[in-house]
């Protein structure tokens, strides 16, 4: 029999946009793949058909955000797989989080992983996926001359400082408000370079669409976005003003440089980020196709383009998570993670630089691990152990008998034996699970390669942070630890004392 899917959502109030929606671009997408996907909502013309007389003509129902859900059917009671997808979590959470536990969905699919944790048990699960593009609208238009220097395309909400500020540049900047649809395809293919800043957290519409139509994207950067795109090399992003302006300098006085990257972007997205990608990835959650999940991998890559499972919070979330809810919810979490991000001296009581990790490193942390994971650190130390543990489960393997205890953390005394950590004890008590390790530890110039040494003790398909990689002896340690797992370090853009392999 075959597959039939219902989406559900509002039809869109602008007519030049309106097959832009993401209702007809994941029906157009579910088509491609032989699946029959009907739309139903608020402003479709089969809006008067009740929806309970048409629900079990479908083998799954799939409910997208709305500008509101006064409307909204009654999911509960319902016998057939549902599923939602939440795109602006970044917005407001709650609201969507009282939909998934009144509706009881099956699935929640969110487009910024870090608040997958918030969804966890008000639904079955909670999966990452983020947002896409649709080339069947959006494309590289050749007949559209690139005479734009910079420009945006969108509109001001909170980045009337930044928008100001580019006005007044050499290059200035051409803002496209209000230009949407067809329009803002064309506007996009106009510019030499795509500025976009996002609004909070989230990884939005706007960078998938700029390299869809094969224009260079100078983005701020936010959680996740290396996990979907190699930085630098198909897309670029900055930090502070002066970078912005260096790297717009740099990339118009080198037109091949920034043509390359343009390139490699646009070919990035047509492969994993379109919405038959995301369409196969829901029919595999809901297991009622042989869909699959495309892989992105590339060569020293391990990107999960799709969909990410969050931990059982009944397993996973310590009593800090309450703490760390608390600050987001406020917004202060995220302004001091802003801060943090931007290298901001340290405050009293931070204890960051010196011999401690630095606070890029710490934000960079926060921004890609959600609160109450658990995290694995070789080293303690008042930078990592003390502020982490504010956030996270901590398991600190530390040498100096006169170190442990000092903060929140379950400690593993290994004296150095043999040029590193003591490698019975290592073995009789390093956890079977944890979610990121940190490699800070032993202290020393090149005291750390009996973490590559002995790899085999780890569990390598979390995320492997490396700190102190201005040293020689410790990059390259990372880059032996990448090689031998077939992963490419990547290098923090805004503070290269640190590395990461995901």
């Amino acid at each position: 029999m075959r597959e039939r899917i219902l989406i559900i959502q509002e039809n869109g109030r602008h007519g030049r946009n309106q097959s832009f929606r993401e209702c007809f671009c994941l029906q157009r997408a579910f088509g491609e793949l032989g699946i029959v996907a009907d739309i139903w909502g608020l402003g479709h013309d089969n809006f008067n058909q009740p929806f309970n007389s048409i629900a079990d003509r479908y083998s799954a129902i799939l409910s997208l955000e709305n500008y509101g859900n006064e409307w909204q059917p009654d999911y509960a009671k319902l016998k057939i797989p549902t599923a939602f997808w939440c795109i602006d979590a970044h917005m407001g959470v709650e609201p969507y989080v009282e939909l998934a536990r009144r509706s009881k969905f099956d699935i929640v699919f969110n487009s910024s992983e870090q608040y997958c944790c918030r969804f966890t048990g008000h639904c079955g699960e909670s999966l990452w996926l983020p947002n896409a593009y649709d080339p069947f609208l959006i494309d590289r238009d050749e007949g559209v001359a690139k005479n734009v220097a910079v420009g945006f395309c969108g509109n001001v909400a909170n980045r009337g400082e930044w928008i100001n500020f580019l006005k007044k540049q050499p290059y200035g900047l051409r803002h496209d408000e209000m230009v949407i649809g067809p329009d803002m395809v064309r506007a996009i293919n106009s510019y030499r370079i795509h500025w976009n800043r996002n609004i909070a957290d989230d990884i939005n519409y706007r960078t998938f669409e700029t390299l869809g139509c094969g224009t260079l994207l100078l983005t701020n950067h936010t959680p996740n976005l290396e996990r979907l795109f190699r930085v630098g090399e198909q897309l670029l992003t900055y930090c502070t003003p002066e970078d912005l302006i260096e790297k717009i300098n740099f990339y118009m006085e080198n037109p091949e440089e920034s043509e390359l990257i343009a390139r490699a972007g646009y070919e990035h997205v047509r492969a994993n980020h379109t919405y038959l990608q995301r369409v196969e990835a829901i029919l595999a959650a809901l297991g009622i196709s042989d869909a699959q999940v495309r892989s992105a991998k590339r060569e020293g890559e391990h990107l999960p383009l799709s969909i990410h499972k969050t931990s059982d919070p009944a397993k996973e979330i310590s009593a800090m998570i309450e703490s760390a809810d608390s600050l987001i919810m406020s917004g202060e979490w995220l302004g001091q993670v802003a801060e943090l991000g931007q290298g901001r001296p340290p405050r009293n009581g931070d204890d960051f630089g010196g011999s401690s990790i630095e606070s890029p490193l710490f934000a960079w942390v926060l921004n890609n691990l959600p609160p109450g994971s658990t995290i694995l650190e070789l080293g303690s130390g008042s930078g990592s152990t003390k502020n982490f543990s504010r956030f996270y489960k901590m398991i600190s393997v530390e040498d100096k008998r006169e170190f442990v205890g000092l903060y929140k953390s379950r400690y593993i005394h290994a004296p150095i034996r043999d040029g590193w950590y003591d490698l019975q004890v290592l073995r009789q008590e390093l956890p079977d699970h944890y979610d990121l390790i940190l490699v800070d530890g032993p202290t020393g110039e090149g005291n750390r390669w009996g973490f590559y040494q002995n790899l085999g003790l780890f569990d390598t398909s979390v995320p492997i942070v490396f700190d102190d990689i201005l040293r020689k002896a410790e990059l390259e340690m990372m880059y032996k630890v990448g090689s031998a797992l077939g992963k490419r370090p990547l290098v923090n853009d805004i503070n290269d004392n640190f590395g990461v392999i995901l």
